[in-house]
């Protein structure tokens, strides 16, 4: 058979269905069966936009919580710097204040060796 006669009883195969399928839904059974098919297809949209909802709540729920974890570490963390940088300004403090304190030391032993080399000039 060549091709173009596959392709006209094709088209030709296809009118038939067609036209039998127009009379069947034109039939009071077919009317009917178009009410049951449009009855499940106004469920099934619902159930959909149901679901729909659903997954969207869960969705929502899912990033609050989210959100709320990452609120909490970021609170943990910033209290652990706090910590740390008031550890950083203690240790500072005392490091300035022995350093203070050598100074003083330093500055004492200056007076003392000065005193004594004076009192040796004034002796010569």
């Amino acid at each position: 058979m060549k091709n173009s006669s596959k392709i006209l009883l094709g088209v030709g195969l296809g009118a038939v269905i067609g036209g039998v399928a127009g009379y069947y839904m034109n039939s009071a059974e077919g009317r009917k069966m178009q009410k049951k098919m449009k009855k499940q297809a106004t469920k099934m949209r619902k159930e959909v936009a149901k679901s729909i909802e659903s997954g969207k709540e869960q969705v929502v729920n899912q990033v609050n919580h989210m959100t709320d974890y990452t609120k909490g570490k970021v609170n943990e963390l910033k209290s652990a710097l706090n910590d740390k940088l008031d550890a950083a300004i203690d240790t500072t403090d005392d490091l300035k204040s022995k350093f203070e304190d050598g100074v003083e030391r330093a500055k004492e032993r200056v007076r003392k060796q000065a005193e004594k080399l004076r009192a040796e000039q004034n002796t010569v």
